[in-house]
Order: C-alpha cells, then sequence, then structure tokens
C-alpha cells in the first residue's frame, strides 16, 4: 500500500493469525486513525475512521456493500460478522472519502473484505476454539470454523466456509440481573462458485448467510427484570462477471441483501419493533490503459434500498440511488503520479450531488515517498432519518424529520512515506475535514419515559489529526509496530467536542519468532486517550484507559497449530473507571485455538 493513492492499511492473512477474536473489529482494532465507541446496549462497539460516525464507513464483502445496520436498528453493531474468519485473504482499510468512487456510505472511509481466492487443487481448514474469563463471571466462548476448496473439473471451482460461534452474556458485578455484555449465537455460511468457460471470461456466484442471536438481561424503568433477544437473519446472494476484452478489464457485479430484525423480550415487556432491510445493487466498471500515461476507470451503480417499518405510511418505505464515476491516474513522470476521479449520484428524494477527487503520489526515491489530495464526500439521510412519520418509542423517543438534509465533507491529507533501511519505516500524515450538515439527534421535549430527540443537521463540524505509524524489524525474527492518532474533533455550531473521539491512541505490538518456523510470541497494547461524552448541561471528559494482550502460537506440524490469546492481561474495567463509556471491554481472559490445515 505504499504508493496506492490514498492512506490505507493491509491486514494481512498472517496478521489475522494472531487476533484475541474471529470478530472483525478485533482485527481492526491495532489500525492508526482508528476506535471504538460504544453503541450503548450489551457492550455493542462500532468503528470510526479519522473521527466520522461509523455510518461513514463502507463495508464491502469482494467489492459489495454491506447496509451499515447500525445506522438503522438503534444501538446495534449487525453488520460486520458477515464473513467467517477462515475465509478472509486479507482486510483493506482506506482512511478518508472515497465518495468518488464509492458514493454516498464511503463518505469517511472503506473497509474491503477479500476473500480467498479459489485454488487450483483442493485443500482447507478446521479450527476449534473456547475461552474463559479469569473471574468466571460469565463471557465463555466456544466456537468453530470449516473451509473447503477446489476444482470441480477443469472450468468449475467452489470454496465453502462456514463458522459457529456462542459467546455467555457477562452480568455486572453490583447487579447480576442485568448484562453488561451481551451474549451472542452465530451460525454462518459463505460459499463462492467460480466458473470460467473460456479464457478471460470468467463467473462467480457468491452466498452469504448468517443467522444470529444476542441477548441481554435488562430492567425497566420500574425496575421490572426481563431477558431481550434480537434474533438477526443476514443474506446476500450475487452473481458477478469478471471479463476481460483485449485491453479493456471490467467486473459486473448484481446481488441483492437482507437483513431482518426481530426482538424477543420476556416477563410481559413490549418488545422492539421488528424490521426487514433489503437493498438491490447492480454495479459495473470498466477499465483500460490509454496509452503509457493513462489508465481510464469508468463505473456506474444502481441501487434500491428498502425498508420495512410500520411507521411508514403502507408499512415500508423505499429509494433508488444512481451513479456514473470516472477516474483517470496519469503518470506524469515516472516517479510522479496524478490520480483525478469524479462521480455524480442521483438519489429519489434528495436529487444530484457530484463528489470530485485529485490525489498526487511522488516516489521521490527508493526511501521516500510523497502523497496527498483533496476529496470531497457525502452521505444521504437514512430513510428514518428523513420521514416525518418516523416515531420510535424506547427509553428515549426518536423522530423523523423531512427537513433534514444530506450530509457533505471537504478533506485534506498529506502524507510522507519514509524508509531510510529495508527493515524500518515510518509514515506520517496529516488531515483536515470540514464537515457540513453533519446528522445528528436533538432533544426537543420532555417524554413519558426520557426525551423526544428529532434528526437534525449539525451547521458545521471539522475534524482534524494527525497519524503516525512505525514499522521495524531489528531482526529477522523480531518484529515491531505502533502507531499515534491525535484527533481534535469540534462542533462549531455548539462550541462543543464530538463526542466519543478520543484525543490521543495509541497501539504498539512485538512479535518474536522464538522457535522460527515453530513458536511466535506477541505482545500487544492499545491507549485510548481521554474524550468528551454530551450531557444535557454541557459535556464532560471520561477518563483515559490501556489494554495489554498477548499470543503464544506454536506450529505443532506443517498442518496443526496451536494459538493462545490472552485479553486484558491488566484487567481493565471501564465501568469502574466511568458509567460514560456506553461499552465494556471483557475481563481479563485465555483463548485456546486448534487449526489444521490439510
Amino acid at each position: 500500500m505504499r504508493t496506492a493513492p490514498a492512506t490505507a492499511t493491509l491486514i494481512s492473512r498472517e496478521d489475522l493469525a494472531f487476533a484475541t477474536s474471529d470478530d472483525l473489529l478485533t482485527s481492526l482494532r491495532d489500525i492508526s486513525g482508528l476506535n471504538l465507541v460504544g453503541r450503548g446496549v450489551g457492550g455493542r462497539k462500532v468503528l470510526l475512521l479519522r473521527g466520522m460516525e461509523s455510518r461513514h464507513s463502507l463495508i464491502l464483502v469482494d467489492g459489495c456493500r454491506i447496509s451499515s445496520t447500525d445506522d438503522i436498528v438503534g444501538h446495534s453493531n449487525f453488520q460486520y460478522d458477515w464473513v467467517p474468519a477462515q475465509a478472509v485473504e486479507r482486510i483493506e482499510v482506506v482512511r478518508g472519502p472515497m465518495s468518488a468512487l464509492y458514493g454516498s456510505e464511503a463518505m469517511g472511509g472503506v473497509v474491503n473484505i477479500i476473500t480467498r481466492p479459489v485454488p487450483a487443487n483442493w485443500g482447507g481448514s478446521v479450527e476449534f476454539f473456547g475461552g474463559a474469563r479469569e473471574d468466571g463471571r460469565g463471557g465463555g466462548s466456544s466456537g468453530s470454523s470449516v473451509s473447503v476448496a477446489g476444482p470441480l473439473g477443469k472450468k468449475l471451482g467452489i470454496r465453502l466456509s462456514t463458522h459457529a460461534r456462542r459467546v455467555e452474556d457477562t452480568p455486572y458485578t453490583i447487579s447480576a440481573v442485568e448484562s453488561e455484555l451481551e451474549g451472542q449465537e452465530l451460525y454462518g455460511v459463505n460459499a463462492v462458485v467460480s466458473w470460467q468457460p473460456v479464457l478471460n471470461q470468467r463467473f462467480e456466484l457468491t452466498v452469504d448467510r448468517v443467522d444470529e442471536d444476542r441477548w441481554r438481561d435488562t430492567i425497566t424503568t420500574a425496575k421490572l427484570p426481563y431477558r431481550s433477544t434480537y434474533d438477526v437473519r443476514r443474506q446476500q446472494i450475487g452473481l458477478r462477471w469478471l471479463p476481460k476484452f483485449g485491453t479493456w478489464t471490467g467486473t459486473l457485479n448484481t446481488y441483492e441483501s437482507r437483513s431482518d430484525f426481530v426482538n424477543i423480550t420476556t416477563n410481559g415487556v413490549a418488545p422492539a419493533t421488528a424490521q426487514f432491510l433489503n437493498d438491490r445493487v447492480a454495479d459495473a466498471t470498466a477499465s483500460r490503459p490509454l496509452g503509457e500515461s493513462h489508465t481510464l476507470t469508468l463505473g456506474g451503480e444502481w441501487r434500491r434500498e428498502s425498508l420495512v417499518h410500520p411507521s411508514f405510511t403502507g408499512g415500508r418505505d423505499d429509494a433508488v440511488h444512481k451513479a456514473a464515476f470516472v477516474q483517470d491516474e496519469w503518470r506524469l513522470t515516472e516517479p510522479l503520479r496524478f490520480v483525478a476521479a469524479l462521480r455524480g449520484d442521483e438519489h429519489e428524494y434528495f436529487g444530484s450531488q457530484v463528489s470530485p477527487r485529485a490525489y498526487v503520489v511522488l516516489e521521490a526515491n527508493k526511501q521516500l515517498v510523497v502523497k496527498g489530495g483533496y476529496g470531497s464526500g457525502f452521505r444521504a439521510p437514512t430513510l428514518k432519518q428523513s420521514s416525518p412519520e418516523y416515531k420510535f418509542v424506547g427509553p428515549h423517543t426518536f423522530v423523523g424529520n423531512a427537513d433534514v438534509r444530506p450530509e457533505s465533507s471537504d478533506s485534506y491529507e498529506l502524507s510522507v512515506r519514509y524508509e531510510p533501511a529495508g527493515s524500518i519505516g515510518l509514515t506520517v500524515a496529516a488531515f483536515h475535514n470540514d464537515v457540513d450538515d453533519l446528522i445528528s439527534t436533538k432533544a426537543i421535549a420532555r417524554a413519558a419515559r426520557g426525551y423526544v430527540y428529532q434528526y437534525v443537521n449539525l451547521d458545521r463540524a471539522r475534524i482534524r489529526g494527525v497519524e503516525t505509524e512505525l514499522d521495524w524489524t531489528p531482526h529477522k525474527r523480531l518484529r515491531l509496530a505502533a502507531s499515534y492518532t491525535w484527533l481534535d474533533a469540534d462542533d462549531l455550531s455548539s462550541n462543543l467536542h464530538l463526542p466519543s473521539r478520543p484525543d490521543d491512541r495509541i497501539t504498539a505490538s512485538i512479535r518474536f519468532d522464538a522457535i522460527p518456523q515453530r513458536l511466535q510470541l506477541m505482545l500487544g497494547y492499545e491507549y485510548t486517550g481521554k474524550q468528551w461524552v454530551r450531557e444535557t448541561t454541557g459535556e464532560s471528559r471520561m477518563p483515559a484507559y490501556s489494554l495489554l494482550n498477548a499470543g503464544i502460537r506454536w506450529r505443532v506440524t506443517q498442518s496443526h497449530e496451536l494459538v493462545l490469546s490472552l485479553s486484558n492481561l491488566a484487567d481493565t474495567d471501564l465501568t469502574a473507571k466511568s458509567d460514560d463509556f456506553g461499552y465494556a471491554e471483557p475481563g481479563r481472559s485465555a483463548t485456546l485455538r486448534w487449526r489444521y490445515q490439510f
């Protein structure tokens, strides 16, 4: 990613092997410019890239968009665990607006999960794991995954991956009838059938299916205890064509995603409203060189977004998105490249939006790369946010607003990558993002339970920061990596800080090949600095905290390996530090994994 025309991080399959959990968020925690924020229910967390909201980060699986369900279903984070970890080849994370290529949801960045290709020979892997907290206070975990892939003749191939996971809920120490961390039971499958009838013409049929239950014990305002369970069903089916005609290469995708959310409660407590989200998408890209110095890329997208909810007239609402884009990568000289892109979006309710992008990459020499540019981003309001009919009644009441406008941003960045020797590399990136009409909520009245909040636009927000990354291999058996992020995020319309954005964040890791090809040791550290929290009378600061993790990876044979993950060694308890975090970190725990490759 050294000369990519963006600030990007690559997480390899080798990096994923040491993850303390098989969920996506755990795999991304070490990335510079990324932090996690709570969703206020059962310890749920979502990711923020460069201080932008989670709804501004587009999640892709092999280039196909995953709906940001946390912006549809309150207090949720259901958009992450779509693909089994054993099926993942790598994860690419781009920080900064990519609306010029991907449209509305890519205002803050893109996380693209790339699955493993279908191999020429049969093979696969099996994994089983189990984990427990040191204090025995719930949170025990177990699971398995199986992946097999190979050819079905000369022109046909298949890959099938499944995974299952169960995590027990964790009660509060001071209130055993309430869950600090929710429980989870998940079953998922990812299947790809690849067919290449002739040279340079390949077709892929993909199926992703995840069935998941999340549960937590809680109490009503009248102190009535009950269990709330979310039954979540997610599915995506798609067909992809990967053609090549002469110098033209391209991709044609058509796919449909469906996410069903049904809440079940006990003790006679009314459940949350069932919701059903559906996306139908068709997109295409085509690329070819123009002479020796230009590479032209053209593309387009059509998407119909639907939501079934009783608040809408007729019980549902739909919106159609249309888009076209063009990008030119121009090599001005051998070390200097200029990339320009322009995308036009047409939204059924909010009209047209143009998103330009310009980026320069200068490879001054083998040691120094300088990159920088400008990007415009936007995000249209969700169907709920823009509907005057929408109303959700819970601990607080939320209502839609017909006057809410699309969010937009202008972002600038400059980065320098310096590699004085082959064993060390240093990257420093500075960014400045002006956000107009950022969508938030505002209390407009008191309700029988809590407040009534309406979706509104903030006049303007400013987010700026610096990201520093260091990777050093002082010895072929020793690898060190560290990052530091400074962030300043302000709501300029109220002269208050944007909440849940730490001023500073530090990550560091050490990997040591104690016995080459047999035994690896890992030690990881995370520091999350002080962050602001909004209150009815203003704002206050939450304390900083640190996490320490370790891992041992032992290759018993070429086919068998054991991985022991030790999490939160210092047993950091966020609830003891502040009641305002809105999420929790699991206590000191250990997870043992057995993997077999064949």
